[in-house]
C-alpha cells in the first residue's frame, strides 16, 4: 500500500449506496528495477503467513504483483482459518498526459471455522471452547471474491485532470450456521436467501463507468 486516504461525505456513486465515509487504500507503483521479494512470518496458535512480490518497470509499463497465504488454528477450538490473496497492478503511460492502469484482486477464503458465541457461564468455564453444535453442524464460512478495474487518467491542464474508471466485483459467500429453525421455516429462509443472493450476484456483475473531474 502506497497511500491511505480517509474520504468523508457521500461517495455512493463510487463505493456503493452504504458508504457515507470511505477508507481508500491505494496500491503503490512497482520499483524502477525488476525485483522479486518474499517472506514468511509466524505467530501464536500456529499462525503462519507467506508472501511473494514481483515488481519492476519495462519502458513505459510499470507493474507490481503479489500473492500471499495466511493460515491459523485460531484462539478458540474449531476456529481454524485460511486465506489466499493475489493482487496485481499494471500501469502504462500512453503519452505525457495520459496514463492507463489495470488492477486485479482475487481473494479465496476456503474455510473459516465458526466456534459460535458462548454464554457468560460457558465463557467463565472455558473461553476457548466451542459449543457442541459447532462440531455436529461443522459451522463455517467460505468466501471467494474477484475484483477487476480499468482506470484512465488524463491531465487537462497543470492543475486539472479527468479520470475514467470502471470496475467489476464478483463476491461469493457460503455460510453454514447452526440449525435452529423448523423444516418449513428453513425452506422459506433458504428461498429468501437464494433470491437475495441472485439479486446481489446480478448487481455484482454490473460494470459501471465513473467519470471524475479533479482540480
Amino acid at each position: 500500500v502506497g497511500q491511505v486516504e480517509f474520504l468523508r461525505g457521500p461517495f455512493s456513486a463510487l463505493y456503493g449506496n452504504s458508504s457515507g465515509r470511505v477508507v481508500q487504500a491505494i496500491t503503490r507503483d512497482g520499483s524502477k528495477t525488476p525485483t522479486l521479494s518474499g517472506g514468511i512470518t509466524f505467530g501464536s496458535y500456529n499462525t503462519k503467513r507467506e508472501f511473494l512480490t514481483l515488481e519492476g518497470q519495462q519502458g513505459d509499463v510499470n507493474y507490481i504483483m503479489s500473492t500471499s497465504q495466511i493460515t491459523s488454528n485460531g484462539y478458540r477450538d474449531h476456529s481454524e482459518y485460511r486465506g489466499d490473496n493475489f493482487n496485481a497492478k499494471v500501469s502504462m503511460n500512453l503519452n505525457e498526459d495520459t496514463k492507463l492502469t489495470l488492477v486485479a484482486n482475487y481473494m479465496n477464503q476456503p474455510y473459516t471455522d465458526d466456534p459460535q458465541a458462548l454464554t457468560p457461564s460457558q465463557f467463565k468455564q472455558d473461553p476457548k471452547q466451542a459449543i457442541s453444535s459447532s462440531y455436529t453442524g461443522n459451522t463455517r464460512v467460505t468466501r471467494e471474491q474477484t475484483y477487476g478495474g480499468v482506470i484512465l487518467d488524463h491531465n487537462l491542464t497543470e492543475t486539472q485532470s479527468v479520470r475514467l474508471m470502471t470496475t467489476m466485483v464478483k463476491d461469493q459467500i457460503f455460510n453454514i450456521c447452526r440449525p435452529r429453525l423448523r423444516a418449513l421455516s428453513a425452506i422459506l429462509v433458504a428461498r429468501i436467501c437464494d433470491g437475495l443472493t441472485r439479486i446481489l450476484c446480478l448487481l455484482n456483475h454490473l460494470v459501471l463507468p465513473q467519470v471524475l473531474l479533479m482540480t
